[in-house]
């Protein structure tokens, strides 16, 4: 179980739809997404095979470079060694669909897990997406 959760981060899961929600505010850098991996492996209740949706909507800004995904990359290994899905919510907000695009091509090339990741406006979307075939 988690000892402590950042106030700008959430986290928890559903059993019955096998899915993860984590959400965070404020500002992502590599330290921030590598402490929410952490924070899911630590989650009471988190099964690696659950698929999950990452709401970053209230994200204020984005300070990552092309090493930084590398490293990133890395450590998302150890969260999940199954074929998952990543729905990742990012609102309206054009620049960081372009961003996300090149983490999940570079995701693609440095990373053996079968996660596939996919940008959405909404919630609801995400939620859709995962439903089919669940």
């Amino acid at each position: 179980m988690i000892e402590t959760v950042p106030e700008t981060m959430s986290i928890r899961a559903n059993a019955q739809s096998r899915r993860l929600y984590f959400s965070q505010s404020g500002v992502l850098d590599k330290k921030a997404v590598i402490q929410s991996y952490h924070l899911m492996l630590a989650y009471d209740g988190f099964d690696t095979g659950y698929d999950r949706i990452v709401d970053y909507r209230e994200i204020t800004a984005v300070n990552l470079n092309a090493a930084d995904f590398k490293k990133i990359i890395a450590e998302g290994l150890e969260l999940s060694n199954q074929s998952i899905r990543v729905a990742v919510v990012i609102g309206d907000f054009v620049g960081r669909l372009v961003l996300l695009r090149l983490f999940c091509e570079l995701s693609n090339l440095f990373s053996k897990a079968k996660v596939v990741y996919k940008p959405f406006r909404t919630v609801e979307g995400a939620n859709e997406w995962l439903d089919i075939d669940s």
